[in-house]
């Protein structure tokens, strides 16, 4: 394996059992219970600030056999995040896809990818246990909504709020030019409804943006709440 992941995220990604963990954070292997000393310990804040620099890093590569003469022998890598105008977002669940060519080897990359969108989530709650906002520079408000709060763009009541938070993302969704399309147009999903203005905000913004990123969401979730363990 040639994964590249931050070495201080390897401490996140083993299972963890939450029985009798209450205020506990898994740290270096070990399970260390939080007061008010961490969260003013300079060190822990340094520990996660490294993390957030590090996420464009991450990543996952398998080196690939050949498959007769149309796939040669190589590598595929496939970062974990990528880049945009206010940090790092979770790359589409679609970019694991040139793994699925090569048998049990997209299986095996998909959970070594949720192991780490898990350890993220976790050094996520270790932000929250002390006190150290995760910076609009690691990751942009639209997605901090969706994994923290598990608010749904079409729930959002303020509209532009949604638009405006897309476009802070780096993405500029252009209504007017998507009217009239089908979902099946845009998202190939076999949907034949067409786009408007009311099902742009109730469902394709969802579907588009949230939806096509499951994986690396639902994971980090996840780790963010320990299993469920904390809501």
């Amino acid at each position: 394996s040639n994964d590249q992941h931050s070495s201080v995220l390897q401490y996140f990604i083993a299972p963890v059992s939450h029985e009798g963990r209450k205020n506990k954070v898994r740290i270096d292997g070990k399970w260390k219970k939080m007061d008010a000393r961490d969260r003013k310990d300079t060190a822990t804040r340094k520990f996660v600030s490294q993390v957030w620099k590090q996420l464009l890093g991450l990543s996952i590569s398998r080196e690939i056999p050949s498959i007769g003469r149309k796939i040669p022998k190589g590598e595929i890598r496939v970062a974990l995040f990528e880049r945009c105008p206010q940090g790092a977002i979770p790359v589409k669940t679609e970019c694991f896809h040139p793994f699925e060519n090569y048998g049990n080897m997209y299986t095996e990359v998909m959970e070594v990818a949720r192991q780490y969108y898990r350890a993220v989530g976790r050094i996520m709650l270790l932000s929250l246990m002390v006190d150290q906002p995760i910076s609009t520079e690691a990751m942009p408000l639209f997605f901090r909504n969706v994994i923290f709060r598990d608010v749904r763009p079409e729930e959002n009541e303020y509209r532009e709020d949604v638009l405006d938070q897309l476009c802070d993302a780096g993405f500029e969704p252009n209504l007017n030019q998507l009217l009239g399309y089908s979902f099946d147009d845009i998202l190939g999903n076999g949907e034949e409804e067409l786009i408007t203005p009311e099902n742009f905000f109730t469902k394709f913004v969802s579907e588009y943006y949230v939806d096509s990123r499951r994986l690396a969401i639902e994971s980090m979730k996840e780790g963010l709440t320990l299993n469920g363990a904390f809501y």
